[in-house]
């Protein structure tokens, strides 16, 4: 729901299992949980007329955590909205939007905003913010480990044939054909990386230089470490 521009804020920091927001305090904070908890419960009390003020709690997170928000008390006088911080739209179509409850599997790591905000008079609420589970981006862990047969379906992109994709521990190789008889001095590969969920954590890219016409080239990537990947994809290939 698009709603009127704050005039301004003050940005706060949440450092205790549970806050109040009074109605003459500031609009956004920063919640911390304490050491040890994955959870705290917010309380206040927001405004109703054009929705102002707005109580908005910030909440750092990892890719493939879980969030969950719940009103405790307030349903019926209160609703929140779940976005993250630079896409206000990615949970408009999973019940983030005009909600008292909300759980989701985080597709990106970064800044969330709960925004609480009243419907009607006397909008006092409480509700309960958690983040739970393991993020799946590791600089450290290997995951896509498994050796796997080369694909025998060739892949078309343009002028190029993609074959013989495997997985060979920690690499990705493949087999690139040019179709043409014309010469290219770089082509690159686009990879995808993808959670056993389908949940999409990155791209990785790998190249090939000076590919004859009519020629093949084995392409290789080398640092899937870098992701907690379960199952790839080759999404493009481009050329010059």
């Amino acid at each position: 729901m698009q709603r009127p521009k704050l005039s301004g804020f003050v940005l706060g920091f949440l450092c205790l299992k549970s806050v109040h927001f009074a109605q003459a305090e500031e609009v956004v904070k920063r919640v911390r949980f304490s050491s040890g908890r994955s959870s705290t419960v917010v309380t206040g009390t927001t405004g109703f007329e054009n929705w102002e003020p707005i109580h908005k709690y910030r909440i750092n997170a990892q890719v493939g955590q879980f969030l969950n928000v719940r009103l405790l008390s307030g349903k019926g006088k209160v609703q929140f909205d779940v976005y993250k911080s630079d896409n206000r739209e990615i949970f408009a179509s999973a019940g983030g939007e005009d909600t008292t409850s909300f759980r989701a599997r985080l597709p990106a790591s970064g800044d969330y905003i709960v925004s609480i905000y009243g419907i009607k008079k006397n909008p006092q609420y409480k509700a309960k913010i958690q983040v739970t589970g393991r993020p799946t981006l590791y600089a450290s862990k290997p995951r896509v480990t498994r050796t796997s047969k080369p694909s025998t379906n060739g892949l078309n992109f343009g002028p190029f044939v993609v074959t013989d994709v495997f997985v060979a521990r920690d690499r990705i190789l493949g087999v690139i054909s040019n179709t043409t008889g014309k010469s290219f001095s770089t082509v690159w590969i686009d990879i995808a990386l993808y959670t056993s969920e389908g949940i999409q954590l990155g791209t990785i890219k790998s190249f090939v230089e000076d590919v004859e016409p009519y020629g093949k080239a084995q392409f290789a990537v080398l640092n899937t470490t870098t992701f907690d990947a379960s199952k790839y994809k080759i999404i493009r290939v481009r050329w010059r």
